[in-house]
């Protein structure tokens, strides 16, 4: 865990990918445009700017690294590894 910009902590996920990287992270750019939200970037790194959560991305190898620097206080971190792991097709 590292300290979050905004004051809070952050947390770095790591996802195996399942499918092709570009194939996910359209899955995810589509899922945040429904949603109102920023996600950019491209195969090796970028970042998601939400409503309510904000982080950034870097792939490494057969892996994504996902690091969520905001979230909302009473939303739990498993909550949102659940949700990101359901967005990228990971779980």
């Amino acid at each position: 865990m590292v300290w979050s910009r905004l004051g809070g902590m952050a947390r770095t996920f790591i996802i195996e990918l399942t499918r092709p990287v570009e194939e996910m992270l359209a899955y995810a750019r589509g899922k945040a445009a429904q949603k109102g939200a920023l996600f950019e970037g491209d195969a090796t790194s970028g970042r998601y700017l939400g409503k309510k959560v904000e982080g950034s991305y870097r792939v490494e190898g057969d892996r994504i690294a996902f690091t969520i620097t905001r979230k909302p206080a009473l939303v739990p971190w498993s909550f949102v590894e659940l949700k990101l792991r359901r967005i990228l097709g990971g779980g």
